[in-house]
């Protein structure tokens, strides 16, 4: 793996798939708005992070509904999972402080 960064002498490059298990996200149809809830399932969106400044993040901006979590590819992960957007913005990084979902724009290092 090609290096861009000069890193200390005792930390390697690895692929982020050698590290853990990458788990994408999902978004339920935003036409129906029985997929999301006013108090539900914590859902965060890269947009969420625009602006944040903590190292810990509990909720975005919107829950889903059950019907919602159902259907979409969104799945609960659990408190201290690394989440790092890749979508706009790109490059955000937090760690989940509670159960959390994510929309598609985030890739998400489950803690073991």
């Amino acid at each position: 793996m090609e290096a861009r960064w000069v890193l200390p002498s005792h930390w390697n490059w690895v692929a982020a798939c050698d590290v853990g298990e990458i788990v994408g996200g999902g978004t339920p149809s935003t036409r129906d708005p029985t997929n999301f809830a006013n108090k539900g399932i914590p859902w965060i969106t890269p947009a969420d992070l625009t602006g944040y400044t903590g190292k810990y993040i509990s909720r975005g901006a919107r829950h889903l509904s059950e019907k919602g979590y159902n259907n979409s590819g969104a799945r609960l992960m659990p408190p201290g999972t690394v989440l790092f957007s890749s979508r706009a913005p790109i490059g955000y990084c937090v760690i989940a402080s509670n159960e959390v979902a994510t929309n598609q724009g985030f890739i998400r290092f489950p803690a073991d």
